[in-house]
């Protein structure tokens, strides 16, 4: 009888050890960790993360977590601690939160919604703005797309270079001229693909900008997604014109308000003096001559209210 109770007793310890139970894979314990940084990030990613990936990620953390402790263990008694170490620790702590998307910037996505393609916060920015709007081709958004990875790409390459190198307890303060160079063009490079776009909505404020967009992305016209990238090149080309014009107009009006001869005259401020009158008449022309190509290139015919100039 005693026999039989210790064989059944040895059998379940090596069920238990042999054939772990699948509800032990993950803490049950909203803290399973022994640092706040590993702890933190294990709450929000419950709220986000599927259980495949929650696994992973405790994989990593609990990595993490255990040099944290080492961290402080070595550096408790020492009046200089070794700040390099442990923001280096922080760094790759950071990574594995972008890594999963669970920045505190409100990026990490929920069930039913996109995850943030990009990890930096500002390409993320740029990205939703463009994706969202109505003036681009999926060619363009392709071109972009592969841009912007591009930008990321070399985000990551400065990011691993700096938490590498310990001699540098700032990003990029500390590093190499030519990393630091590096970096300093690629944030440019965000910075006028965010300038580009906010140009590119002020541009189709125009009527005749975005009458002429509508026509291209007209799929009875059948243009390609490179053809109606020319056509937004040419459109750039033509608002540059418009606000030409504007400038005229208002330099115009301002010399009319202020002019003691027109006011002694009795003048209207809307009447312009001939000259200036001459000037945007011609900007007028060149305007809708530009029009009148981008329209022909795009639809293959005249617009309906076309007359030609007089010979």
């Amino acid at each position: 009888m005693l026999r039989n109770i210790i064989l059944v007793a040895v059998i379940g310890i090596l069920a238990f050890y042999v054939f772990p139970s699948k509800k032990n894979d993950l803490p049950t314990t909203d803290k399973p960790f022994k640092t706040k940084n590993t702890n933190r990030i294990w709450g929000k990613a419950k709220e986000v993360l599927v259980d495949s990936d929650l696994k992973k990620l405790y994989d990593e953390l609990i990595i993490k977590d255990q040099e944290l402790l080492q961290w402080k263990n070595d550096n408790r008694d020492k009046e200089v601690k070794d700040t390099a170490g442990k923001e280096k620790l922080l760094a790759e702590i950071k990574s594995i939160k972008e890594k999963y998307n669970l920045n505190d910037d409100n990026s990490s996505h929920k069930a039913g919604e996109s995850p943030a393609k990009f990890k930096d916060s500002r390409l993320q920015s740029v990205w939703n703005d463009v994706s969202k709007s109505p003036y681009y081709h999926p060619y363009e958004l392709d071109r972009m797309l592969q841009e912007m990875d591009t930008l990321q790409n070399s985000l990551d390459k400065i990011e691993q270079e700096t938490a590498t190198d310990e001699s540098s307890s700032k990003p990029y303060k500390k590093v190499d001229k030519d990393l630091k160079k590096f970096n300093d063009q690629v944030q440019e490079d965000i910075k006028i693909l965010g300038q580009k776009h906010t140009a590119t909505v002020a541009m189709m404020r125009n009527p005749q900008i975005v009458e002429l967009w509508n026509y291209a992305l007209d799929k009875k016209y059948g243009l390609t997604g490179q053809e109606c990238e020319n056509i937004k090149e040419d459109l750039r080309h033509m608002w540059s014109k418009l606000l030409k014009q504007s400038r005229f107009l208002a330099k115009a009006q301002s010399f009319r308000r202020f002019d003691p001869e027109a006011r002694e005259m009795g003048l209207d401020d809307t009447v312009m003096d001939p000259e200036m009158q001459t000037i945007i008449d011609g900007q007028q022309k060149i305007i809708r001559k530009w029009y009148l190509s981008i329209y022909r290139r795009i639809t293959g015919e005249n617009p309906p209210d076309y007359v030609p100039d007089p010979a």
